[in-house]
Protein backbone atom coordinates (compact mmCIF):
# COMPACT_ATOMS: atom_id res chain seq x y z
CA UNK A 1 0.00 0.00 0.00
CA UNK A 2 1.58 3.16 -0.74
CA UNK A 3 0.52 6.75 1.19
CA UNK A 4 0.86 9.75 -0.30
CA UNK A 5 1.89 12.44 2.17
CA UNK A 6 2.53 16.03 2.14
CA UNK A 7 4.41 18.21 5.29
CA UNK A 8 5.31 21.18 6.22
CA UNK A 9 9.33 21.30 6.40
CA UNK A 10 11.59 24.28 7.58
CA UNK A 11 15.03 24.28 6.90
CA UNK A 12 16.35 25.83 10.21
CA UNK A 13 20.29 25.35 8.67
CA UNK A 14 21.87 23.77 5.45
CA UNK A 15 21.92 20.56 6.97
CA UNK A 16 18.96 20.90 9.74
CA UNK A 17 15.10 20.79 9.73
CA UNK A 18 11.96 20.76 11.43
CA UNK A 19 9.21 18.51 9.79
CA UNK A 20 5.01 19.55 11.23
CA UNK A 21 1.82 19.02 10.03
CA UNK A 22 2.77 15.54 8.04
CA UNK A 23 -0.46 14.56 6.67
CA UNK A 24 -2.61 12.65 3.90
CA UNK A 25 -2.94 14.56 0.73
CA UNK A 26 -6.05 16.35 -0.03
CA UNK A 27 -7.34 15.49 3.51
CA UNK A 28 -8.73 17.43 6.09
CA UNK A 29 -7.11 15.59 9.47
CA UNK A 30 -4.77 16.38 12.84
CA UNK A 31 -0.91 15.81 11.61
CA UNK A 32 -0.41 12.10 11.86
CA UNK A 33 3.14 12.13 13.46
CA UNK A 34 4.55 14.56 16.19
CA UNK A 35 7.10 17.63 15.00
CA UNK A 36 10.00 15.74 13.72
CA UNK A 37 13.54 17.55 14.03
CA UNK A 38 15.84 16.15 11.25
CA UNK A 39 19.64 16.34 10.40
CA UNK A 40 21.71 15.54 7.84
CA UNK A 41 25.20 13.52 9.19
CA UNK A 42 27.27 12.49 5.90
CA UNK A 43 24.30 12.22 3.26
CA UNK A 44 22.09 10.01 5.94
CA UNK A 45 18.86 12.11 7.43
CA UNK A 46 18.42 11.01 10.85
CA UNK A 47 16.33 12.27 13.93
CA UNK A 48 18.48 14.90 15.41
CA UNK A 49 17.77 13.04 19.23
CA UNK A 50 19.75 10.13 18.08
CA UNK A 51 22.01 8.49 15.84
CA UNK A 52 19.50 6.52 13.77
CA UNK A 53 17.70 6.87 10.47
CA UNK A 54 14.37 5.63 10.46
CA UNK A 55 11.42 5.25 7.37
CA UNK A 56 10.42 8.20 7.85
CA UNK A 57 13.48 10.55 8.17
CA UNK A 58 14.79 8.29 5.04
CA UNK A 59 12.19 9.60 2.98
CA UNK A 60 11.71 12.99 4.33
CA UNK A 61 15.44 13.52 3.61
CA UNK A 62 15.14 12.21 -0.15
CA UNK A 63 12.47 14.33 -0.32
CA UNK A 64 14.41 17.13 0.65
CA UNK A 65 17.90 16.57 -1.20
CA UNK A 66 15.41 15.97 -4.51
CA UNK A 67 13.72 19.50 -4.17
CA UNK A 68 17.29 21.69 -3.37
CA UNK A 69 18.99 19.59 -6.31
CA UNK A 70 15.95 20.97 -8.57
CA UNK A 71 16.23 24.50 -6.91
CA UNK A 72 20.14 24.32 -8.00
CA UNK A 73 19.05 23.95 -11.85
CA UNK A 74 18.26 26.29 -14.27
CA UNK A 75 15.08 26.42 -15.50
CA UNK A 76 15.55 24.79 -18.81
CA UNK A 77 16.88 21.56 -16.86
CA UNK A 78 13.90 21.78 -14.73
CA UNK A 79 11.95 21.19 -17.75
CA UNK A 80 13.94 18.06 -18.58
CA UNK A 81 12.76 16.28 -15.18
Amino acid sequence: MQVDLCADIEMTGTDTCIVRNIQRINVNESPLLPVIKLINRGGRWIHSEGTKDSNISRVVGESIDKYMGQLSKSPDKMKDN
